[in-house]
């Protein structure tokens, strides 16, 4: 009546173990047998949840270069050998095509760093899944510290970014407001003439 079961296989468990022996663990005979390999694994997974944090971060970083102001990529690209205060402003892209050039490679950089995330994402999700406590405790402790070092470099790169794209904007402001003022002031100047 019902699907017959499949003994070859042995079971995953549903609940949550301390056992230090796993069996077929993310590959088929990859087996854990004593304390060294459960230790071993148990700090290879951390390192990958710890690492994967830097990975979100460099996604982010990505991002952030695609929806850049082109006239601010002097300010934070790191190839420009001469930062001099008044030269800088000068470094701007030559016509559209290195502007879209430069949003197309970030934006490839970006597809292979989801494509990365993706698939250290299903590692981690598969080594919880094995129900592992000590496992468990790797993937959280990784992902908590990683987050803890990742997240204030996270926000000091999205605020160097933020603050470049502000300030060419009040720059921009401010050339139009002043080229608004003398454009009134020599109209008036005409008008006292006449």
């Amino acid at each position: 009546m019902g699907m017959p079961m499949n003994h070859s296989m042995p079971m995953m468990p549903m609940y949550f173990v301390t056992k230090t022996k796993l069996q077929n663990f993310i590959f088929e005979n990859l087996n854990i047998t004593d304390i060294k390999g459960l230790v071993a694994v148990c700090f290879v997974v951390f390192t990958v949840t710890f690492l994967f944090e830097a990975l979100k971060l460099l996604q982010i970083y990505f991002q952030l270069r695609v929806r850049q102001d082109p006239l601010s990529y002097a300010k934070t690209d790191t190839t420009v050998t001469d930062r001099s205060i008044l030269l800088t402003p000068l470094l701007i892209p030559v016509d559209i095509q290195q502007i879209r050039k430069q949003r197309l490679k970030y934006h490839f950089y970006g597809c292979l760093s989801h494509m990365i995330n993706l698939a250290v994402a299903y590692f981690i999700m598969l080594a919880f899944m094995t129900y592992n406590v000590w496992l468990g405790i790797s993937v959280v402790s990784g992902a908590t510290l990683g987050y803890y070092v990742f997240a204030a470099i996270g926000n000091q790169i999205t605020q160097k970014f933020t603050e470049v794209t502000s300030k060419n904007q009040a720059l921009e402001i401010d050339s139009e407001s002043n080229n608004t003022s003398t454009q009134a002031d020599s109209t008036t100047a005409e008008n006292c003439h006449m």
